[in-house]
Order: C-alpha cells, then structure tokens, then sequence
C-alpha cells in the first residue's frame, strides 16, 4: 500500500506532517529577501554572510590572477624601451574565475564593489574584466557611480568596448553631468565598437543634442582627410575604424532619426536640412517641443 502512493509535492508533505506554521515560514522567508532596482533590472540584497562566501571564492580564485597581472604589468611598464613583446602566459583558471564574478552579476553587497574594480582593471583576461564590469552594475549606486565615471576617464578601458559598455549603461541609467557625456563625446573614436554602440543608444535614450556633432562626426565612412600625408595612421588602424563604423553605424542611424527626424547616409545631407529647417533650435523645437 505505501510503495504503490502517489508522490506527494514537498509543500504539501510539509503542511501534511508540520503544520501550516512551518509553510507559513518558509513563505515569509521567501518574501523578506530585499530586491533593489539596477541598470541590470531587479537583483537581490546579499546577506553578509552570503557576501563573505563570495568574497572567500573571489580572493581564492579570482584576486590572485589580477594581482599577478598587476606585477607584470608594472614590470612592462619599467621596460619601455624593450621592443620585445612578453611571452603571453597561459590562462590558468578562466572558466573558475568567470563562474565566481558571474555569480555577482545578480547579487548586491557593498563588499563587492573593490574586488569587482580590481580585477576590471587587472584580470589578464577580457572575458572576465566584460563580467566584472556587468557585476558591477548591479552594486550599490552610491559606489559605483563614482567608479564608473573615474574609470571612463582612461583611454584604456574605453578600447575595450565589452567592458566600457556597461560603464556606460551605468551612467546612463543612475544620470551624469553632461561635462562626462561630452567628455565621452569626445572620445568616441577612440572606443570599442560595444561602447560606442550604448553610447549612442544613450544620446537617443536621453535626446541630447550635445551629442549630435560627434554623430555627425562619425557618420561618413572613416578615411584620412588627404591620403598622401605621410602622416596618416597605418592602413590597420583605419581597417579597424571601418570594422568599428560598420558596427556603430545602425546605432548613429537610429540616434540621428531621434534628434532629427530623420536619418542621413552623409553628413553634409544632415547639415544641409538643418539649415533648411531654420537651424537646429527650430528643429529641435518643431520635434520634442
């Protein structure tokens, strides 16, 4: 008789032999987990015990490779004039390290915030520097603010478009002065493809005609003003511009069509309606009031 009964769920097995008290318990549990609001969507507050879990598996696996590259980094930087490339080492520990920052991605602790910074700035590997910076977001607004704007400052985490992008998103999402929009205005060029993408969805997002000469800017294909100076950049960097534009391009469409009205495949077809609409205050004007 007992071997042939109908497996029972373990909620209803739990009132049949505790009581409603016990299922009472465990809902009000459920339910005492804080969620906040984040550039990530709704993630939820880590207890400090969980935190120090977390922390335990990130100065295991995770801070050791960062401080590491740290060292190595420091020593390229006093050999500038070797030409020799260093010999990359092989990444030990990748998928550890990237399952640890990824399961910050979710959870919220002020705890986090440092470790995350560190190893965005020194993981030798972009994959989980891209996952620190996506953890990142989901911590403590007044934290990670700050973080990101100082971190948008350096050329070198702009060229990494993966890792800028959240950054950006950050920013976008909690607000900035519009010196660090312009100031991330002016350095378009210089990032990833990823970045520049989310910062030109942002522009569009937050209509902000500052932006709209960068847009300009970059909307005809890429290519040196006069092909004969001996000046010019290699024939690799302007591939790289192309490869980049090409990517952006959609992104800066969709932007202009916000600011606009309507999109341009040329620059100078953009200037020209403007003036043809009375200027850029008309038009600005005549299309968000």
């Amino acid at each position: 008789m007992i071997g042939s009964m109908i497996p029972l769920a373990p909620a209803l097995l739990s009132l049949l032999l505790f009581g409603p008290a016990l299922v009472a318990q465990d809902k009000t549990d459920a339910s005492e987990a804080k969620h906040v609001g984040t550039p990530v969507g709704l993630v939820r507050v880590a207890t400090d015990d969980e935190a120090k879990q977390h922390m335990a598996t990130l100065k295991k696996h995770v801070l050791p490779a960062s401080a590491k590259n740290k060292k190595a980094l420091k020593k390229k930087k006093k050999k500038k004039k070797s030409k020799k490339v260093p010999k990359q080492e092989a990444d030990t520990g990748l998928v550890t390290r990237l399952e640890a920052v990824e399961a910050l991605q979710e959870l919220q602790h002020k705890s986090f915030v440092k470790p995350l910074l560190v190893i965005m700035e020194f993981d030798p590997s972009l994959a989980v520097q891209t996952k620190a910076a996506k953890a990142i977001q989901a911590q403590p607004k007044d934290q990670v603010v700050p973080a990101a704007t100082k971190l948008l400052g350096d050329k070198d985490v702009l060229k990494k478009g993966t890792m800028a992008a959240p950054l950006i998103k950050l920013l976008a999402y909690y607000g900035a002065k519009q010196s660090q929009w312009d100031k991330l205005y002016r350095n378009f060029e210089l990032m990833g493809a990823n970045a520049q993408i989310v910062l030109c969805e942002s522009m569009a997002a937050r209509k902000d005609y500052e932006g709209l000469p960068t847009l300009l800017r970059n909307l005809d294909p890429p290519a040196p003003a006069n092909v004969d100076d001996p000046s010019n950049p290699p024939a690799s960097y302007w591939e790289a511009r192309w490869k980049s534009w090409q990517a952006f391009k959609p992104s800066l469409q969709a932007a202009l069509k916000v600011l606009l009205g309507r999109s341009f495949e040329k620059s100078k077809d953009a200037l020209k309606y403007i003036k043809s609409e009375g200027g850029l205050k008309k038009l600005q004007k005549k299309l968000h009031g």
